[in-house]
């Protein structure tokens, strides 16, 4: 987290530290700190000292390739880049994750930046009050939790209280107010649920499945995307659409839209209460 470089030494000597105090071959210890040097792009910076080098970013890679330089196979990353500016992180952590993937060792990578977590893991282990709450890929966290927490931890998502009104083999029907929805869940008819889904699979266009009618209430420009929030009874469920997608709704407008039930997750309703539920800590 913090950036710990040996003031006295220049960026090669630093990185060769551990392999020297560790009594490396020198000759093999030369070509393994010009590898690191190499895959790191550190070439520019080799010979500059921490005070000389103006980019934390770059000071901060510096110490990674250091921690690299051990030879260990588990390198343990505690919030490495978060000091960093945003443009400056997303740069560094695709870094990192190349180059641990290139030289073939695990990386546990500590971080409360959720899209860090997801733009670099193979996989995540969500964590809550010193306890793992669930384990997996990022496309299975995000796109099929199985914990409400990590639903709500992962990135923006609907959630409506509801009510299962009819199950079936291989779905359920729940209904929210005067809105049915329809999931491959599996619950039993009469049970109180949370029902809930992602922005990203909120479709403004008629479908075949859980289709819905409401008014444009808020539209947030996010970049790439374009969100939408449309009012539906007492709710307000959140759209977003890739830019060059946009059909470009102005607020007070009209939509039907829908939500494919292979996209709808039903949870068990909280016993200690959504609030609660969603609590960090």
């Amino acid at each position: 987290q913090n950036i710990l470089l040996f003031p006295h030494m220049n960026a090669y000597e630093n990185i060769s530290y551990s392999p020297i105090v560790k009594n490396f071959n020198p000759k093999l210890r030369k070509n393994f700190i010009e590898e690191l040097i190499l895959f790191g792009k550190l070439e520019e910076w080799k010979n500059l000292y921490p005070n000389q080098i103006s980019s934390r970013g770059i000071q901060q890679k510096i110490s990674l390739i250091r921690a690299l330089a051990t030879g260990s196979k588990l390198l343990l990353l505690d919030e490495p880049l978060s000091s960093l500016d945003a443009r400056v992180r997303i740069s560094i952590r695709e870094e990192v994750r190349n180059i641990v993937k290139q030289l073939g060792i695990t990386a546990v990578h500590v971080t409360h930046d959720q899209n860090e977590a997801i733009a670099i893991a193979d996989k995540i282990v969500v964590m809550r009050g010193g306890s793992i709450v669930e384990v997996g890929s990022p496309e299975e966290l995000y796109n099929r939790p199985k914990n409400i927490f990590t639903a709500f931890f992962l990135g923006k998502g609907n959630f409506i209280e509801g009510k299962i009104i009819k199950s079936e083999d291989n779905f359920s029907y729940a209904k929210a107010g005067n809105i049915v929805f329809e999931s491959n869940s599996k619950f039993n008819a009469g049970e109180r649920i949370i029902i809930f889904f992602r922005p990203e699979n909120v479709l403004l266009e008629k479908g075949d499945e859980n289709n819905l009618k409401g008014e444009v209430v808020q539209k947030r420009f996010l970049g790439r995307q374009i969100e939408y929030g449309i009012r539906v009874e007492d709710n307000i469920l959140y759209s977003r659409v890739m830019r060059l997608d946009d059909p470009k709704y102005n607020l007070g407008d009209k939509v039907e839209f829908h939500i494919g039930k292979d996209s709808i997750i039903f949870y068990k309703y909280p016993q200690e209460g959504l609030e609660k539920a969603f609590k960090l800590e």
